[in-house]
């Protein structure tokens, strides 16, 4: 209890003046404003129940026990009830209390000591009208994400490959037995990436991007508030409040961390002093599966350093920390 409730507690306020001056310094695309008013379009029963039709089965329930199977074999019956909720949610900004509680599961990770809690995955288990819901609006934004995510991020983005990221890096490895310039791969780790990231963090670089108010509000409905309790065996622990992280196990969640964490890496695409790997012409300088990075360096001495600096500037503003004793560098030549 203690552990996670530690984990979700923002220890870290965001300065929203650095953020947008951070934002500001980079060049990141827009939405259009055709994509803005399809993300904006009212909710209806058919794509409700497209979204349930779309959940993964069977999954676990939440704390209301309903899976997504129930809904659908129901959806005649209880299809417009959940529309009626969602509606007055959005009008009153907030979701009734039941419906914000997580049960928070914990998934030993392979070749971890069971003792101890930073060697747990936790998966949120998320009321299944709440879970339908963040589905629909998964779906929506699935549609844009393209549009704002450079190819270098293969995880979460509809029609790219983590196959991708494997060739490239072979690319270069076989590329770096042709050449003697001074290269170099990082292998990043980052510690609890889903669960540190800080919300207005996110906010701020949404509204960047371009994502209109009343779909922004579709969003923030989901982090207004929310509680979890942690279940060990049979146990489950009073309810805590979650101040930050992206929920595992909510279906949006993998699309908003992608979004989060496209300014770094543009960031680091530009920076004048953090040296790409060149081959015939070609940049390569970062390639990024969710949160498993890789950069790719030369003139690796200066590199490191700025990539040391970055990544504690980016720390403060997201939360996002990396842990450098399991991070990996890999010298080619």
């Amino acid at each position: 209890y203690d552990f996670y409730k530690s984990l979700y507690t923002s220890d870290n306020p965001v300065d929203l003046h650095k953020c947008t001056t951070f934002l500001n310094s980079i060049t990141l695309p827009k939405l259009q404003l055709a994509d803005i008013d399809f993300l904006e379009d009212p909710l209806t029963l058919e794509k409700l129940k497209i979204a349930v039709k779309s959940l993964q089965k069977p999954k676990s329930p939440g704390s209301d026990g309903i899976p997504p199977e129930l809904y659908l074999a129901l959806w005649d019956t209880v299809g417009a009830l959940i529309l009626d909720s969602i509606n007055y949610a959005l009008k009153h900004k907030t979701f009734h209390r039941d419906q914000k509680t997580t049960l928070i599961t914990l998934l030993l990770k392979d070749g971890k000591d069971p003792m101890e809690c930073s060697s747990y995955r936790p998966i949120s288990l998320i009321c299944g009208d709440i879970k339908l819901y963040a589905k629909a609006l998964a779906l929506r934004s699935d549609k844009v994400m393209d549009k704002l995510i450079h190819f270098d991020q293969t995880g979460f983005i509809r029609g790219r490959l983590a196959a991708d990221n494997v060739r490239r890096l072979f690319h270069i490895l076989e590329m770096a037995e042709l050449f003697t310039e001074d290269w170099a791969v990082l292998s990043l780790d980052a510690e609890n990436a889903f669960d540190r990231l800080e919300w207005p963090y996110l906010w701020a670089v949404m509204k960047h991007l371009g994502f209109g108010p009343r779909f922004l509000s579709m969003i923030q409905i989901l982090y207004e508030t929310p509680l979890a309790s942690v279940i060990t065996g049979i146990c489950q622990s009073l309810p805590f409040p979650l101040q930050r992280g992206t929920r595992q196990g909510c279906p949006l969640s993998p699309l908003l961390f992608a979004l989060s964490l496209e300014p770094l890496a543009q960031a680091i695409r530009e920076h004048k002093s953090i040296y790409p790997i060149v081959v015939h012409g070609s940049k390569h300088s970062i390639s990024l599966y969710a949160d498993d990075i890789l950069l790719f360096l030369s003139n690796v001495k200066v590199s490191i350093s700025q990539v040391l600096s970055v990544f504690s500037d980016f720390k403060n503003l997201a939360g996002y920390k990396i842990n450098w004793h399991k991070s990996t560098l890999l010298p080619l030549n």
